[in-house]
């Protein structure tokens, strides 16, 4: 056993430590980038969302003869991703890109603001 502390950050587990993700927010959008080269999206990718948790699985297809050696993940491999709060799951799209990036992004709502300043009006009780 590792003496490493795993990440907090979400969905981590030895089990799918396979999916290498990072996730940022711009604006009032977040984005989750995901590690997946070499795969045919219709067919070794599924992307699922609901109640603010993302799931994907990668299911990759072994393309050649079985190879005498071979670093390449070759198993299939699951991640849940937890969305922000005020993320609206309805919104969220997904596209893979030549350099086998899967993103996946989400739109957030505004945060309601705490306070706003109300304008006082001044009547005057003299009619001019």
């Amino acid at each position: 056993m590792s003496s490493f502390p795993l990440p907090h950050w979400s969905g981590w587990s030895r089990l799918n430590a396979a999916i290498r993700i990072e996730e940022y927010t711009i604006g009032n959008v977040h984005i989750v980038r995901i590690e997946a080269p070499g795969l045919d999206p219709a067919d070794e990718l599924d992307v699922a969302v609901a109640d603010h948790e993302v799931t994907v699985e990668v299911r990759p297809r072994l393309r050649a003869p079985t190879p005498t050696r071979s670093e390449l993940p070759h198993t299939a491999a699951k991640r849940r991703i937890t969305l922000p709060d005020n993320a609206i799951d309805d919104t969220l799209t997904a596209t893979y890109d030549d350099e086998g990036i899967l993103e996946l992004r989400v739109n957030l709502t505004q945060p309601a603001p705490i306070a706003r300043r109300v304008p006082i009006v001044v009547r005057s009780a003299l009619v001019h």
